[in-house]
């Protein structure tokens, strides 16, 4: 067990098909500092599992009026609306107001900021990765940061493991630079593309390419999330993996292992924190599945992501499920339709993403 530094909080192996919570509360909120064990770099108490890590990290969010006996995937806000809570807006947007050519609108946002005007969450606000020009995208801390940040609404890239399950990442096959995976010999073995060093006689680049259709739901728990970047000129796999991160992007928040979630985790994470949804579903390359007895079709995979949430009592009315691909959304709006009726289809940069309900909203907005 592992108490708590706010004082009375214990922590006890938690079995997550049972929903059980265990002393996680720690005091208002604050057991969120020593709930940070990470693998592989640090080594959990033996009887402390990953399963416990996310629950104190989702029981942390809410301080001591955590709930107790439920599993946080079952709690459902009743009218579908956010919920009123602090938003921290930190140094950067006074910065970045601070810098703004002079206009009606920065002389507005300079009052604001002046006069402390409350900041509340907005759905039209969407945390896309989470947090991910400052943290891990999406990890546990990625999505809890967006929600501070005053996100309303929170993304989940959806990938698929070799056995079929569903986890967040931005691609199918970007481990290699927004994980750890190549740091670990066993499944940096089975990456689709192992590393290849910076070729100085040719200048080509420094490469890997490994993908969740490489591995198990049970080894992509083991990863670690890192700041989305690899060094391109890399001699080294240690080179590759810390190296890299673009100048937009900061490693201040990143030095660390960070906490990669599941779908499923991601659906209990940000309900906890009374934020909306936005699971986008990525590029699915089914020939990249081996074994035929985990495969899914195309379809299960479009019906698996929302079975997640109706399984988890989420109303439709808080996901806004997204997708570049029309046949997805043409497959939701079929199948679907309390979920496609506000499902997005984005669009490549050539013309503006379609999402009713969020344009409705914002058009509304008094900025």
């Amino acid at each position: 067990s592992y108490s708590s530094s706010g004082g009375g909080g214990v922590l006890t192996k938690v079995e997550m098909e049972e929903g059980r919570w265990h002393g996680c509360g720690g005091n208002g909120g604050r057991f969120i500092d020593t709930c940070r064990y990470k693998f592989p770099y640090l080594d959990a108490p033996a009887n402390m599992t990953r399963g416990d890590i996310t629950e104190c990290l989702v029981v942390a969010s809410h301080g001591t009026n955590a709930p107790r006996a439920v599993n946080p995937a079952s709690a459902q806000l009743s009218d579908g609306a956010l919920q009123e809570q602090r938003v921290q807006l930190g140094v950067r947007v006074d910065f970045l107001v601070s810098r703004m050519r002079e206009s009606e609108l920065k002389r507005a946002l300079m009052t604001c900021l002046a006069h402390n005007t409350p900041v509340h969450p907005s759905s039209f606000s969407v945390g896309h990765r989470g947090a991910c020009l400052q943290f891990p995208e999406h990890s546990v801390e990625s999505y809890r940061a967006a929600a501070l940040q005053g996100a309303g609404t929170i993304e989940c890239d959806v990938a698929v493991t070799a056995d079929g399950e569903l986890v967040c990442r931005h691609s199918q096959c970007d481990l290699a630079s927004s994980t750890n995976i190549l740091l670990l010999p066993s499944l940096a073995a089975k990456c689709l593309q192992p590393f290849v060093p910076y070729n100085f006689q040719t200048g080509e680049a420094a490469k890997a390419t490994c993908c969740t259709s490489d591995i198990t739901l049970a080894e992509f728990r083991t990863l670690c999330a890192k700041m989305d970047g690899y060094d391109a000129k890399a001699q080294t796999v240690h080179e590759f993996v810390r190296g890299g991160t673009p100048l937009f992007r900061t490693n201040l928040y990143g030095q660390s292992c960070a906490t990669v979630v599941t779908h499923e985790e991601s659906i209990a994470l940000i309900d906890s924190l009374h934020r909306n949804f936005t699971p986008e579903l990525k590029n699915y390359s089914e020939h990249l599945y081996r074994d035929i007895n985990t495969k899914l079709s195309y379809d299960q995979v479009r019906a698996k992501v929302i079975a997640h949430y109706k399984q988890a009592n989420i109303a439709a009315n808080r996901v806004y499920v997204q997708s570049f691909h029309r046949s997805d959304i043409d497959y939701w709006v079929q199948h679907y339709p309390e979920f496609g009726a506000q499902a997005c289809l984005l669009d490549d940069g050539s013309a503006f993403s379609w999402c009713s309900d969020l344009e409705d909203e914002r058009r509304s907005t008094r900025w």
